[in-house]
C-alpha cells in the first residue's frame, strides 16, 4: 500500500526548508552588520579607553571575548554551518531516533528523511487498520454488531495515528520558527546578557527532537502489543478473516485491543511533556490534542450531513410499519451493547485483579 500521508507532508516539508533558507540567508546580512559595527565600537572601547586612557588593556579577557566574535562572525557569512551542523543532523536524528524505536523489531533505518518516517509509521498502523477493514469487510446490515465493532476499535488509532501526525508538523515547525530567526540567535551567543536567548532557542529545537521521538516511543509500544493481540487471529494475506469475524468482536483480544488504543492516547499526550521536562522548555500536547479533536470533530460533522438524507426514510418506515420494527432493532442493539458491556466489565475485572495480584 503507498503512502498516504508521505506526498501532502513531502511537499510542506520542501516548502518549509526553502523559506527557513530563505529567511537565514535574508536577515544574516543585517544581523552580520550590526554584529559587526557593534564589535568595531567594542574593539574601540578597549583599545582607546582602557588601553591608551586607563592603562587598564585586559589582555586575556579580551582575547576570549575576541575568538567567540571571529566565530560568531564567520558563521553569519551563510548558512552553510547552521545548515549543515544544525538543522539537517537534528532533523536527521529526530527521524532516525523515531524509526528505530517505531518499528518492531528494527529493520535499521532506510530513509532518514522525513518521508522515511512518515513510511515507517503508517506501516505499522495499518497492522490496526487491516485488523478493523477485515471486521468491516465480513459485516452487513444483519451483522451490525460487527460493524459497529470494528468502527469503535478504529477510533483511537485514527486519533493516535493524527495526534502523532500532530507532534511531526510541531517539530517540523520548531525547527522552521528557530531557523528562520537563526543568525538573531546566533549573534546572542557572542554576549553574556543575551545568551540566554540562544540557550532557549537550542531547547526548543532539544524539545521538537524529543517530542516527536516520545511520540515514536508510544507508537513502537502500542503496535507491539497489538502485534501479541492479533498474532493469532484467522486473516488471510489479503487482510480478511479466513474465518467468522463475530468469534473475535466483543472477545477478550478485542476489548485488549481498544484499551490499549485508548491508553495510547495517554501515552502520545505524555510525549510532549516529557520532552519539555528534559529539555527544559514550556511547551505541552494541548495545541496538538485540539487540532486532531477538532479534525474528528469536523468528520463527525460531515458524517452527520451525509445521513441526514437517510431521515426521511427511517420516517416513511415508523410510519408504514409501525413502532414495532423500529422497537425490534431497539431491543437488539440493547441486547449487543449490554452483552458488549458485560464483557468489557469480566475484562476490566480480570485486568485488575492481575495487576492487583
Amino acid at each position: 500500500m503507498d503512502c498516504v500521508t508521505c506526498g501532502m507532508f513531502r511537499q510542506f516539508d520542501t516548502v518549509a526548508n526553502q523559506y527557513a533558507l530563505q529567511a537565514f540567508e535574508a536577515l544574516a546580512p543585517w544581523v552580520r552588520n550590526g554584529f559587526t559595527a557593534f564589535v568595531g565600537a567594542w574593539l574601540a572601547f578597549h583599545l582607546g579607553w582602557r588601553g591608551v586612557l586607563q592603562g587598564n588593556l585586559r589582555l586575556p579577557e579580551m582575547m576570549n571575548a575576541g575568538a567567540v566574535f571571529v566565530a560568531v562572525a564567520v558563521i553569519l557569512q551563510g548558512s552553510t554551518f547552521y545548515w549543515s551542523w544544525i538543522y539537517l543532523p537534528g532533523r536527521e536524528v529526530m527521524s532516525g531516533l523515531t524509526q528505530i524505536v517505531v518499528s518492531s523489531p528494527s529493520a535499521g533505518i532506510g530513509d532518514p528523511s522525513m518521508t522515511g518516517l512518515l513510511s515507517t509509521v503508517e506501516r505499522e498502523v495499518m497492522r490496526v487498520f487491516a485488523v478493523v477493514q477485515g471486521i468491516i469487510a465480513e459485516s452487513n446490515f444483519y451483522e451490525l454488531v460487527n460493524l459497529v465493532g470494528g468502527i469503535l476499535l478504529l477510533l483511537p488509532y485514527v486519533f493516535v495515528w493524527g495526534i502523532f501526525l500532530a507532534f511531526l508538523l510541531e517539530g517540523i515547525f520548531k525547527f522552521l520558527g528557530i531557523s528562520a530567526l537563526a543568525p538573531i540567535f546566533i549573534a546572542c551567543i557572542a554576549f553574556k546578557a543575551t545568551r540566554g536567548f540562544a540557550m532557549s532557542a537550542a531547547r526548543i529545537l532539544l524539545s521538537g527532537i524529543l517530542t516527536v521521538v516520545f511520540a515514536g516511543v508510544a507508537m513502537g509500544f502500542t503496535i507491539t502489543i497489538v502485534k501479541t493481540y492479533t498474532a493469532d487471529l484467522p486473516m488471510s494475506t489479503d487482510g480478511t478473516f479466513a474465518g467468522d469475524p463475530s468469534a473475535f468482536v466483543l472477545s477478550r483480544e478485542y476489548f485488549s485491543i481498544l484499551l490499549i488504543g485508548f491508553i495510547s492516547i495517554l501515552f502520545h499526550l505524555k510525549a510532549a511533556t516529557l520532552a519539555s521536562n528534559i529539555a527544559g522548555a514550556s511547551d505541552g500536547p494541548g495545541a496538538a490534542s485540539a487540532v486532531v479533536a477538532a479534525g474528528m470533530a469536523g468528520v463527525g460533522l460531515l458524517k452527520a450531513a451525509a445521513l441526514a438524507p437517510a431521515r426521511p426514510v427511517i420516517d416513511n418506515v415508523r410510519r408504514r410499519y409501525g413502532e414495532a420494527v423500529m422497537d425490534g432493532v431497539s431491543r437488539a442493539a440493547s441486547s449487543a451493547l449490554s452483552a458488549a458491556g458485560r464483557r468489557a466489565g469480566t475484562l476490566m475485572e480480570r485486568l485488575t485483579s492481575r495487576i492487583g495480584g
